[in-house]
């Protein structure tokens, strides 16, 4: 069941664009209801789905290494950007944008849940 959105829900960012850091913006949280998760499903224009972790550093929270992983696998480059769209508490939906801000498709097998064995030491 979907529930309708309320006056204050109506008022929350719901996406972000970031630069291949990994940090989520802490106006992000709401949507969140107030807690992070521990992972999170990222889900991209092919509907492949990647879970990375979260972890707060330094008082912000940050994707971990997966993110990182997602980035080398799926060969993006310094100056693209990527646009997050929240789809519930525990999913977004990733657009990636190169340097013609032209939107990348990028394709995948199935949802890379084992990671090491697609790519080997490319990872590390």
């Amino acid at each position: 069941m979907i529930r309708p959105p309320n006056a204050s829900e109506q008022t929350r960012p719901g996406s972000f664009c970031k630069l291949l850091d990994g940090l989520i913006p802490s106006a992000f949280k709401p949507w969140f209801e107030g807690l992070w998760p521990e992972t999170i499903k990222l889900k991209i224009s092919t509907d492949c789905i990647w879970e990375v972790g979260l972890k707060e550093e330094d008082g912000k929270i940050v994707m971990d290494a997966r993110w990182s992983a997602f980035v080398k696998a799926h060969d993006l480059k310094i100056g693209y950007f990527t646009v997050f769209k929240r789809i519930d508490t525990r999913s977004l939906k990733v657009l990636v944008f190169d340097h013609d801000n032209c939107e990348k498709v990028i394709k995948c097998k199935g949802n890379h849940a084992p990671l090491e064995e697609q790519y080997g030491s490319q990872l590390k």
